[in-house]
């Protein structure tokens, strides 16, 4: 057990560790006589009752001996990954022998989240990711991928470009990728880099999660009207969509007056009312804007030329009607003729 952590699965260079060895006695009246504990099948450790232990080899000048418990726990200070390997605990009483063994990981953590860089070209939208980093122990298990945030899926996995054993037994590991945007165009703003290095029965694990290529801005074309025209202010994002925050003014043709917000802008991927253009509706709390049901902008027809419209289709009216009447006459008088016959 890692004593500043708690961990029991691994423990990090440096770090002070316990081993503690349990066991049951079989008759009430059984009392301990030696635990001697191995590594890798060679004595390291031995302890009797009321007796300093003795360390012997690799636990040399790395035993605190102020623990309350020498006789069944050992607590080493100071470790490398030289202690990495098989222990086993050996327990003599009167009556019995038992034994049992554990393995400990030591992990050297020479890899840093600094030993990532990472450079954005947003003109060209180029991504460049890195990774170099020498003296990790034991051998990492990478697991790299360009993941969809949208679905929660992978692509297929990265390999890392370097994982080599050095003369001292750590590992020199590096992988360098280059994205560009045009080859991913069928996932706008969904993309993220994920890499990891793991140590393979521990929870440790070391990497990024980067965003490729930013947001997807509003991928959604503004909303058309009839009768007026809009135009798009603002830059283009990796996926030729509008940025965040780009805007689309509207205005209307000649006899036609623009209801509701002569500005949209693109917020969260959505076009919604610029809150300091909106015609009829303020917004004082620019946090709530975005959660306003307020109408698209349309083209209304102005009153004036309703009148002349409506004007100019009187005669087709009376029209119509003399017409319908000189109809309905000549019906009632061809009744009348065949009435008289």
């Amino acid at each position: 057990m890692s004593i500043k952590s708690g961990r029991t699965d691994y423990v990090i260079a440096g770090e002070s560790v316990q081993l503690s060895c349990h066991y049951m006695f079989t008759k009430s009246y059984e009392r301990v006589l030696a635990v001697n504990w191995k590594k890798d099948g060679h004595e390291v450790f031995f302890s009797t009752p009321n007796k300093r232990p003795i360390a012997l080899s690799l636990f040399r000048n790395h035993v605190d001996y102020n623990t309350k418990d020498l006789l069944n726990t050992v607590t080493l200070f100071n470790i490398d990954l030289n202690f990495a390997g098989q222990y086993s605990c050996r327990v003599i009483t009167e009556y019995n022998e038992s034994e049992n063994s554990a393995q400990m990981i030591v992990i050297v953590d020479a890899c840093k989240d600094s030993n990532w860089k990472t450079k954005t070209d947003m003109v060209n939208c180029v991504e460049e990711i890195s990774f170099h980093c020498i003296g990790m122990y034991p051998k990492p298990s990478p697991a790299c991928s360009i993941h969809n945030d949208l679905t929660d899926q992978y692509f297929a996995g990265e390999t890392f470009d370097m994982i080599e054993r050095l003369p001292n037994g750590t590992y020199e590991i590096a992988i360098q990728r280059r994205y560009l945007a045009e080859n991913f165009t069928q996932y706008p703003g969904k993309l993220s880099f994920h890499c990891h290095l793991l140590v393979l029965m521990t929870s440790w694990r070391m990497g990024i999660n980067y965003k490729l290529f930013g947001d997807a801005g509003c991928v959604d074309q503004p909303p058309s009207i009839n009768n007026g025209t809009k135009q798009l202010i603002g830059e283009k994002t990796c996926w030729q969509t509008p940025r965040e925050n780009s805007r689309v003014n509207y205005s209307c043709h000649d006899g036609f007056n623009l209801m509701g917000p002569s500005v949209l802008i693109c917020r969260n991927g959505t076009w919604i009312p610029d809150p300091i253009n909106l015609m009829s509706q303020p917004v004082a709390d620019l946090r709530t804007y975005n959660q306003l049901r307020l109408p698209m902008p349309y083209c209304q027809m102005t009153e004036n030329l309703l009148k002349n419209d409506s004007k100019s289709n009187l005669p087709n009216v009376f029209a119509k009607f003399n017409c319908n009447l000189l109809l309905l006459l000549l019906n009632i008088l061809l009744f009348l003729a065949k009435i008289n016959c």
